[in-house]
């Protein structure tokens, strides 16, 4: 019958040794749970800056295990590494049959792969510009509101500024001018589905937010 193990967080080692004993001796089919310290766990902290860290890199990764699994073989792999979605295998092929299937839906519209690539090609430059954008916008909030006493009118104000508004003006030129003015097959739509999936996003980031209180996590917390 699988059993179900939970590994003491507390007992933790710093060595990349396949020679060390065995912490837990499983059978194929139990379940183990881990809840590990993050690497540099007490040597580096949300907010820190340079001169607060204690790097000791002797120490920095916190490591447990490892665990003996009776009867397996070189070349056995781990299964159902998460109890309800089974990752990593389907993280991996789910966003790749997303993008096959996008690739070959848009590829009919448009006419072929190329013309396909370079209509996906538009929009990510468009997530591109949006995100440098918040990148620089960031910078400014994030020094002003817990950083002020570093703040560097330079760094974190004149070059986020100049960012914003450079990459502001290549995305109205570029798209809400020109892109726009455009049949909706071949220009308009890559506007208008852009905004649409912007629109999307920001409501899921909202809601990510607010079901796992994302301001209270800190680097000791499980995202």
């Amino acid at each position: 019958m699988a059993r179900e193990h939970v590994i003491d967080p507390s007992v933790v080692h710093h060595q990349w040794d396949l020679d060390l004993e065995p912490l837990l001796v499983i059978d194929s089919g139990d379940t183990v749970h881990f809840d590990i310290k993050v690497a540099g766990e007490g040597q580096v902290w949300p907010g820190a800056s340079y001169d607060d860290t204690r790097f000791d890199f002797d120490t920095i990764y916190n490591l447990s295990g490892p665990i003996w699994v009776n009867g397996a073989e070189p070349g056995d792999t781990l299964q159902g590494l998460h109890a309800r979605f089974q990752t990593p295998w389907r993280a991996e092929a789910a966003p790749l049959l997303v993008a096959l299937v996008f690739l070959f839906v848009v590829s009919l519209w448009q006419g072929g792969p190329a013309s396909a690539y370079g209509y996906l090609g538009e929009i990510f430059v468009f997530f591109v510009l949006v995100l440098y954008i918040f990148v620089n916008l960031a910078n400014i909030v994030y020094h002003w509101r817990f950083r002020r006493e570093q703040f560097n009118w330079f760094l974190n104000g004149f070059i986020p500024v100049a960012g914003i508004v450079i990459d502001g003006y290549i995305l109205y030129k570029g798209f809400f001018v020109s892109e726009i003015s455009l049949p909706f097959k071949t220009g308009s739509s890559i506007v208008w589905f852009s905004l649409a999936w912007a629109v999307i996003g920001i409501f899921w980031a909202l809601w990510w937010s607010r079901r796992r209180q994302l301001t209270s996590i800190s680097l000791s917390v499980e995202v």
